[in-house]
């Protein structure tokens, strides 16, 4: 990203930030969530062209450097997380499951469910590259961390 629009947007989030502030210390939250909203859309367009910058980069190092080693696959992954989504009363599940189909449907895929139903996939393949949309369910992601409960504490 040039340096010059990085500095701008930065601004830009600074100066709706300070909105967001007024509108909140006025009692209007409606305005400042919008302003909220804004500076959160701002964020993930920039975190977006740093990735797809970074991408190309290595691209270009790796094409430069042949001596460097390399798989015969790489892949890029969408973690999906009602966290990271606007979420209302729908299930986590569900309104994870509805992100994996917007994303297939732009990727012009079919999404798939693993055998136990624990996770949901969109995958399209660009020769040895991937790009993978999974969202794993709640019940699969409490089981993973009450199993991580006991890192360190039994030795196999």
């Amino acid at each position: 990203m040039d340096l010059t629009l990085s500095h701008e947007i930065n601004q830009e989030i600074g100066h709706l930030s300070e909105l967001a502030r007024y509108y909140e210390y006025q009692g209007r939250t409606d305005v400042a969530q919008e302003y909220k909203r804004q500076i959160s859309n701002l964020k993930t367009m920039i975190a977006r062209v740093q990735l797809i910058d970074g991408l190309r980069a290595l691209a270009d190092f790796l094409d430069a450097h042949p001596d460097v080693p390399l798989n015969s696959w790489a892949s890029v992954s969408y973690s999906v997380t009602a966290t990271n989504l606007n979420t209302d009363d729908r299930d986590q599940d569900d309104v994870e499951r509805a992100e994996v189909d917007r994303v297939a449907a732009i990727l012009g895929v079919t999404p798939t469910l693993s055998d136990n139903g624990s996770h949901y996939t969109a995958l399209r393949t660009f020769g040895p590259v991937e790009y993978r949309a999974t969202a794993i369910t709640q019940e699969e992601m409490a089981l993973h961390r009450a199993a991580g409960t006991y890192h360190g504490l039994v030795t196999p």
